[in-house]
């Protein structure tokens, strides 16, 4: 897997995970030519854009340090973020986990790190749990937090055959989780 400002699907396109925000800069970007493509997770479902893929939230866990079966739970969560009280910790709520704030930041990947290092559970899309870690099911108690797209948006003034491939390429290397649910 590699990665860029954020987590990324697949080999072969480098990509940053987009939200909030940066979706809007994102948009923005595009109608400014600023950016001829964009690739970007959107959870409102409104966008419009050609969906990739859907790529769910689960709650994860390190194998060797299973901070899961502690008691209260310590979860990672982002700074501030209105996603991660409305839906990742309420969904911790509404299967009555006991939880603890163990761990505050404001990237995926800091969450990814703290989830492979056993400082804490955390809310990650299920393309990027590390090697090291596993999804918590329902088989543990934990429900999937959401399913959010992965969408392409494309400038809105159109574009060039360069700009067709990269969409082309982009397509393809997210055809394998396009099948994923």
């Amino acid at each position: 897997m590699r990665e860029g400002s954020g987590g990324c699907l697949c080999p072969p396109v480098n990509c940053g995970r987009s939200d909030g925000a940066d979706l809007r800069c994102g948009k923005a970007a595009l109608t400014e030519d600023g950016l001829d493509l964009a690739v970007v997770y959107d959870s409102s479902n409104t966008s419009g854009a050609e969906v990739l893929c859907i790529d769910p939230t689960v709650w994860v866990t390190s194998i060797s340090h299973a901070q899961h079966l502690q008691a209260p739970v310590p979860v990672g969560v982002y700074f501030r973020s209105d996603w991660c009280r409305d839906f990742a910790l309420r969904s911790l709520d509404q299967h009555s986990i006991r939880w603890r704030a163990a761990f505050e930041c404001d990237t995926s990947g800091s969450l990814r790190i703290a989830a492979r290092t056993g400082l804490a559970i955390a809310p990650l899309s299920r393309s990027t749990i590390p090697p090291s870690c596993r999804e918590l099911t329902a088989d543990d108690g934990f429900a999937v937090v959401d399913r959010a797209r992965v969408v392409l948006h494309r400038n809105p003034r159109g574009g060039s055959e360069a700009i067709d491939g990269l969409a082309d390429t982009v397509r393809e290397a997210f055809r394998p989780l396009a099948t994923v649910r």
